[in-house]
């Protein structure tokens, strides 16, 4: 059989169309674009749920999973919006952010990034405001589930888990929510930290304040650099059950396999570690994580304060 009219068992596309838009994906940094899922909906004649489950298998290309070697697959979608077709007619669709786990080998197994994490960090590395519904390959672990519900809004939002429609509420039914903590804020509202640095590179020092730590108030953030000047911000999403937090290396990396590199594997020049003085908490974390990333890597490391 052509390898291109072989259809994925779990989705009706074909191979050779996966593996066109995980390359188109990449190149985008992990997202498809809301006229390209129309594109997508037209060309199949499916709805906007349906496409969204045809879509995770590219999900699963996208994982790097040593350890386990289990793929696991998470889309987020982002505000929806009226897009109008060839036709005049009007549908509603919304970006696509895709997410998948990152596993690093010979290291402790906290450090993963699990998909519904990277789904959700990769949404509001793109500028997402909100978070409108979820579509994930299999049932999400207590950890993502916890995670996700200190995104805003998260327990409106719908959710498709292997096909079948669920709430977080019936997931989580009894959470433990940042307002437990004294919390009023939450993943993916707008904020601004003020710290100041007297050396530091702007969509860093962007990253740092626009960084999500009302626990421990250690905003942080790093960059990865690659050689020829391409590089990689993550910014660090704590949690008020503490260890579902995602530390900013673990979304730095994240975000760089959504690329389409392997973070084990691609060569990296220089990772920059900037956070609070006083305050700062992620240096060993990010050791940690260094060891098991080829070596020779640079490492800085950057302290600011709040103004």
């Amino acid at each position: 059989m052509n390898h291109c009219n072989a259809t994925d068992p779990k989705s009706s596309l074909s191979q050779c169309e996966l593996q066109d838009l995980f390359e188109l994906i990449a190149m985008q940094g992990g997202v498809l674009k809301s006229h390209q899922v129309l594109s997508l909906m037209t060309q199949h004649a499916v709805s906007f749920d349906t496409i969204k489950e045809m879509l995770l298998p590219v999900c699963e290309l996208f994982a790097i999973a040593p350890i386990s070697k289990f793929h696991a697959g998470a889309i987020a979608q982002g505000q929806l919006t009226d897009v109008v077709e060839n036709t005049n007619t009007k549908q509603q669709v919304a970006n696509l952010y895709f997410g998948a786990n990152l596993e690093f080998a010979g290291e402790a197994l906290n450090l993963t990034v699990h998909a519904e994490q990277a789904a959700i960090n990769n949404a509001w590395h793109h500028g997402e405001s909100k978070i409108t519904a979820m579509v994930i390959n299999a049932a999400p672990c207590g950890f993502c589930r916890q995670f996700i519900n200190e995104v805003r809004d998260a327990r409106l939002m719908p959710m498709n888990i292997a096909g079948k429609s669920v709430s977080l509420d019936d997931l989580l039914p009894d959470p433990f929510s940042p307002e437990v903590l004294g919390s009023d804020v939450m993943l993916f509202d707008t904020i601004n930290n003020g710290i100041a640095f007297t050396d530091i590179d702007k969509d860093l020092l962007h990253a740092v304040n626009s960084s999500y730590a009302p626990y421990t108030k250690n905003p942080s953030a790093v960059m990865i650099e690659c050689h020829g000047d391409t590089k990689f911000i993550g910014r660090y999403a704590e949690n008020c059950a503490y260890n579902p937090s995602l530390s900013p290396l673990q979304s730095a990396l994240s975000i760089m396999a959504l690329h389409g590199l392997n973070p084990n594997k691609h060569p990296i020049k220089r990772i920059t570690l900037a956070e609070v003085k006083g305050q700062a908490n992620q240096l060993g974390a990010t050791k940690n994580v260094l060891t098991s990333l080829p070596q020779g890597i640079e490492f800085v490391h950057l302290l600011g304060e709040k103004v």
